[in-house]
């Protein structure tokens, strides 16, 4: 790594760090938010150095009935990740499972015919910065998830709400597969202690993802109450702005057949 990529990387860890440092500035306004109880069965796809899975834990209070997975091998993700010693010993002594090789897009053939009642999907990235490819994965994993759903259960995917993520098409992808959207929240690091995102390449370098544009949505297999998806209100994550309103979502036909290939996920 030459002197200029190190300063850069040295900017970016200061930037993580202050924005983990800030205090909250909530004010008076309730924020609602994600949470996991304790008694659901939790799918957590492409977590990388599996320090989501390891803050999903602290949330819940255990980690019985998480399954944390991770799209590379075990061995490359010892090698790309050096948090990951350490999240693995935590998770397994709280009781969740481990396993690798598994893809987003083709649960089936790692999963069988087993279901959850939460799927969870951070920061889904094809490690390629071409809308159409990004388009596709999405759309793939809401398929192959769907599949893998308890009735009443709910697919959770994270991502930033701004280009060019914002025209990935998550939304209409889910409309397409008569998914329908129950919420779309703020996303905050500190629901789910020691979380940093990072990203799929060799270095497997932390990244800042701005969390006043992290939004999560929900999806689930049956409509929402009725009058509940009309006007959806978007609820930030701690900031000193006003929310957000969101938009009601349209269906649009879907999606011409993809080719293959493979992916990578954050």
């Amino acid at each position: 790594m030459g002197q200029k990529e190190r300063q850069r990387a040295s900017k970016r860890k200061k930037a993580i760090q202050k924005r983990k440092a800030a205090p909250d500035s909530e004010g008076a306004r309730s924020i609602r938010c994600t949470s996991y109880s304790a008694t659901q069965s939790i799918l957590v796809l492409g977590d990388g150095d599996f320090s989501f899975s390891r803050g999903l834990v602290g949330h819940r209070g255990t980690g019985t009935g998480v399954l944390a997975t991770a799209f590379d091998s075990e061995a490359l993700v010892k090698k790309k990740y050096r948090k990951f010693a350490e999240c693995q010993a935590k998770l397994e002594a709280a009781g969740a499972s481990l396993e690798f090789g598994v893809d987003a897009t083709r649960l089936h053939k790692s999963l069988g015919k087993r279901c959850f009642d939460r799927i969870v999907f951070n920061f889904p990235h094809s490690g390629k910065q071409r809308v159409h490819i990004n388009r596709m994965l999405i759309h793939d994993f809401l398929k192959s998830a769907k599949q893998h759903l308890n009735p009443a259960g709910q697919i959770h995917v994270t991502l930033l709400d701004k280009p060019p993520y914002s025209n990935w098409q998550l939304e209409e992808s889910a409309v397409s597969l008569e998914l329908h959207l129950f919420d779309k929240l703020g996303f905050r690091f500190k629901d789910f202690p020691g979380y940093s995102h990072v990203t799929t390449l060799a270095d497997a370098e932390e990244v800042d993802t701005f969390e006043k544009h992290c939004r999560i949505w929900h999806f689930g297999l049956t409509r929402p109450p009725a009058g509940t998806t009309k006007k959806r209100r978007v609820q930030d994550a701690p900031s000193s702005k006003p929310a957000q309103h969101g938009h009601t979502v349209t269906s649009i036909a879907p999606p011409p057949p993809k080719p293959k290939f493979v992916v990578e996920f954050d």
